[in-house]
């Protein structure tokens, strides 16, 4: 099925990722985006982390950022010109009981994925001292998520300032809703269930901030400095669609930031901090939407990413790319549904 023409909705990581792996197919892509420029809105903060998440159980959770990790390592190699770095990631438990249960885990892991850190060898990949031990990610790191969208959009037909109203304004063969938080309003028949997830990152300056050159998460993270500052977030609001920040915001991120690293940000003071707003698409499992709206009428969606865009990305597109071009799908029949935008229909039935 390759040679079809194809619209992409939204120039954000899902919209330029599926793009990206349909041009690879030979189809003609058109993406349309309603601002000036890629990654306006919830892919344009300054430094984004990039691991997985493994659990106890294996869930499709675990299972699905897993392959996104993989994939996107492997399709990241063929984009220069983005901003990254694979400093390794250092995920600290929450407490004693979390600690053992990442221990187990991390036994049924390769260390080169995933290995647990005691405490003191977590505090020297750091530079820091740390409360606990957690699990080290050698091959995990950050992303500059807008030179990503703009490296995946390299020689793709791109037209800015087109804001999009109705579906039938298109003509194409097929069209990708990868619009985040305005796709609902697109496909009304569909009831999608993605909700706008608030979110403030507080921007450190790094001259204000200790030498400090991994990734490290616990209930928020911090990234290392790029072009001298440094992410540290991020709060969480559904349904808030306050686009300005607020004091109480940075004041929350640096509380999760002295949980992490404690006292790492002693001479910070939130009152100055400059922070960025954006706003997430949430589905109600967690779980992206990606799959047929309707395939005989050639509608298609990419959506639902959460806070979790830069992991869920490649592997999402390249499973879109592959439904619309015909071809053997890249995830186990499962995880394919679990993703679906039919299952929550699927669910309104029960």
């Amino acid at each position: 099925m390759a040679g079809r023409h194809i619209a992409v909705i939204g120039a954000g990581i899902a919209g330029a990722s599926v793009a990206h792996a349909l041009a690879q197919r030979g189809h003609a892509v058109t993406v349309f985006e309603a601002a000036d420029a890629p990654a306006q809105g919830a892919s344009g903060n300054h430094a984004g982390v990039f691991r997985p998440l493994p659990s106890l159980d294996d869930s499709r959770l675990s299972r699905l950022l897993r392959a996104g990790f993989l994939r996107g390592r492997q399709r990241f190699a063929s984009l220069p010109d983005a901003k990254m770095g694979w400093t390794g990631a250092l995920h600290i438990a929450r407490d004693p009981k979390h600690e053992e249960t990442q221990r187990r885990i991390a036994a049924a892991l390769l260390p080169e994925f995933c290995r647990f850190v005691e405490r003191d060898e977590a505090s020297t990949l750091a530079g820091w001292p740390v409360e606990l031990g957690g699990w080290w990610f050698p091959q995990a790191g950050w992303i500059n998520p807008p030179s990503l969208v703009r490296a995946l959009l390299a020689g793709i037909d791109v037209r800015y300032h087109q804001r999009i109203d109705n579906l039938a304004e298109i003509d194409a063969d097929d069209i990708v809703l990868a619009n985040g938080i305005g796709a609902p309003a697109l496909a009304p028949d569909f009831k999608l269930p993605i909700r706008a997830g608030r979110g403030l990152v507080s921007l450190l300056p790094e001259v204000a901030t200790p030498p400090f050159q991994i990734v490290a998460t616990r209930q928020g993270y911090v990234t290392p400095a790029v072009d001298g500052i440094r992410c540290a977030g991020a709060t969480s609001q559904i349904d808030d669609r306050d686009a300005a920040p607020r004091l109480a915001d940075h004041i929350e991120n640096l509380q999760r930031l002295d949980m992490l690293l404690p006292g790492f940000g002693k001479d910070l003071d939130p009152a100055t901090l400059d922070g960025r707003v954006s706003f997430r698409p949430m589905s109600p499992d967690r779980l992206p939407i990606v799959g047929p709206l309707a395939a005989s009428e050639g509608l298609w969606i990419i959506d639902g990413f959460g806070a979790r865009g830069l992991v869920f990305a490649s592997i999402c597109a390249e499973l879109l790319a592959c439904q619309i071009s015909g071809e053997a799908l890249p995830l186990e029949a499962d995880l394919v549904a679990a993703v679906s935008p039919g299952r929550f229909k699927a669910k309104s039935r029960m």
